[in-house]
């Protein structure tokens, strides 16, 4: 991404907080941040213009007690999203394959062991994004 964006900030609870970059960003500014499931709980307002899951495992079951509610915090963080605004997925995960007929936005999906239409995968030793026609990236 910093190839193509003068300013990225990568944040999140691994690495660096937020809030170091916050006060400096601008609205050229990119931020790509790892959101938790604690922190997707309160996301009145929040609305990424890309968001991402990739993957769903039984974690945090303590504090969401379900699969199916960790599930839903997890996929909570595309619902303030405009339908146009994309959801990147996982296609190798059960989960989020069953999940995405739930969702309203445009899911883009990524697989290293499948062809996804529309969606980014490999293709020998190439990465492929397909989206009606197939690019090499």
């Amino acid at each position: 991404m910093a190839n193509y964006y003068d300013k990225v900030d990568v944040v999140g609870n691994i690495g660096n907080p937020y809030t170091t970059t916050a006060f400096d960003s601008t609205d050229d500014t990119v931020t790509v941040a790892e959101i938790s499931s604690f922190q997707l709980e309160t996301i009145h307002t929040f609305k990424p213009d890309v968001s991402a899951v990739l993957n769903i495992t039984p974690d945090h079951l303590n504090r969401h007690y379900t699969m199916e509610c960790y599930t839903d915090v997890k996929m909570s963080i595309a619902k303030n999203q405009d339908s146009n605004q994309p959801i990147v997925l996982n296609y190798e995960d059960p989960i989020l394959r069953e999940y995405a007929g739930k969702l309203t936005n445009r899911i883009i999906w990524f697989s290293s062991k499948q062809k996804v239409n529309p969606g980014v995968y490999l293709e020998g030793k190439n990465i492929i994004y397909a989206d009606g026609k197939k690019k090499h990236l």
